[in-house]
């Protein structure tokens, strides 16, 4: 079973300056360094916040607020992509692209009422644990 996998996934090195380390603190070190890597790629590339286009110090907080709050909700949909294995059949942008089609209208005074979701859509919700509206 592991010689499948090295033939599947190569061969990965780490090399230190520090004699101290370990190899299991090195490679804890480099997983802690490559998601904050993947966040902020996220932050510049998916969020569109390469360059913030503002105007004011005011609209700079309000955006890097939305950014961070775009940025955990980013974060919680790949480890629920990963928990319940949506991995292997889904990408992140298909999933936003999925979800991105859902409609709902308010009008003061009535209830919210959101047009009808794909099956594709109510399995994703459900694998996620929430519920669908």
């Amino acid at each position: 079973m592991i010689g499948a996998e090295r033939d599947r996934h190569g061969y990965f090195g780490l090399l230190t300056n520090d004699a101290k380390l370990g190899p299991t603190q090195a490679l804890d070190i480099y997983r802690r360094k490559d998601c904050v890597e993947k966040a902020f790629a996220d932050i510049k590339t998916r969020l569109d916040f390469r360059t913030p286009k503002v105007s004011t110090d005011q609209t700079l907080d309000g955006k890097l607020l939305l950014v961070y709050v775009a940025l955990i909700l980013t974060s919680w949909l790949k480890k629920k992509m990963t928990d319940t294995g949506l991995w292997e059949t889904w990408t992140l942008q298909d999933i936003l692209d999925e979800l991105d089609t859902i409609e709902q209208y308010r009008q003061p005074g009535h209830h919210p009422r959101t047009l009808e979701t794909t099956q594709k859509q109510r399995d994703l919700y459900t694998a996620f644990g929430v519920q669908a509206p």
